[in-house]
């Protein structure tokens, strides 16, 4: 039996899941859409060829904090967002861009996997 602190937990985490990319993420850095079709029909693209349902792809404003490349998907149903940084954008080819997006999808369906082993087996 899971106790009621796990059963908070969750209802927690799937709470900041759902509302992080649309109102924590923006406080603290400038969110825009991009609407660039040479950068976006081929990452929606690939988002869709492996089960992601993004239908926007964002830009943040990263370069004040790093100078590191990097993007991310984020939220889930109708909050999720994929969203690239600054860096990437400015300084990655299509091609780059296309390839830490499917790092990350992979890394993602990785710990999704893995995660969903541990629980259905601490479950059984």
């Amino acid at each position: 039996m899971v106790g009621l602190g796990f059963g908070c937990y969750v209802g927690f985490m799937i709470l900041v899941v759902l509302i992080a990319p649309v109102y924590i993420i923006p406080i603290f850095n400038k969110v825009t859409r991009l609407d660039d079709p040479k950068v976006t029909q081929p990452i929606l693209s690939l988002a869709r060829a492996n089960g992601i349902a993004a239908k926007d792809v964002y830009e943040i404003d990263a370069s004040r904090q790093t100078t590191r490349m990097s993007a991310n998907v984020s939220g889930f149903g109708s909050t999720m967002r994929i969203t690239l940084n600054d860096n990437l954008l400015r300084r990655g080819s299509p091609e780059e861009i296309q390839a830490v997006m499917a790092t990350k999808w992979a890394t993602t369906s990785c710990i999704i996997f893995t995660r969903t082993l541990y629980f259905s087996a601490w479950s059984s």
